[in-house]
């Protein structure tokens, strides 16, 4: 937390005796679906549908890839 503060890209402050970091208003465009579009695959013209879709199918690939590297107990 104490280095993304000294980056700028955070505000950190106490609340309720627990610290809290909240993204800086000029780095909100990075929780834009426009920018997850991009990041996650360039995907033009795709309505969100199609977009949620294709997030969904990645995290379920991603989550079993996950599981199957698991070490063996």
């Amino acid at each position: 937390m104490t280095e993304l503060d000294a980056l700028e890209l955070v505000k950190k402050e106490e609340v309720d005796g627990s610290l809290c970091i909240e993204l800086r208003k000029k780095f909100r465009w990075f929780l834009e679906i426009d920018f997850k579009k991009m990041f996650y695959g360039f995907m033009p013209d795709t309505d969100d549908k199609t977009y949620r879709e294709f997030i969904s199918a990645l995290y379920q690939k991603k989550r079993k890839e996950s599981v199957e590297n698991d070490p063996i107990d």
